[in-house]
């Protein structure tokens, strides 16, 4: 079994796009040219809740092994290859 693992897709925002998006503090809802939604941004600190952020930074002050992106990464590929 063959295991494919994709990142990310990219889109590239036009300046006006790119303004809306970085300077925005409410969500922004995407349409395409027919007006159908096709998702949401979420400015990066509403992902998360002051309570979700304390209770990570004190899991990361625990002392246990960490790996990196590219570490899972590597072995995800491995279990896949099996």
């Amino acid at each position: 079994m063959l295991l494919e693992i994709r990142l990310m897709t990219e889109i590239t925002a036009t300046d006006v796009q790119a303004e809306a998006i970085t300077t925005g503090s409410m969500p922004i809802i995407v349409r395409d040219v027919g007006g159908n939604v096709l998702g949401q941004l979420v400015p990066y600190d509403e992902h998360f809740s002051p309570e979700e952020i304390a209770e990570a930074l004190q899991r990361r002050s625990r002392p246990g092994q960490r790996f990196t992106t590219a570490e899972v990464l590597a072995h995800l590929k491995t279990l896949g290859s099996e």
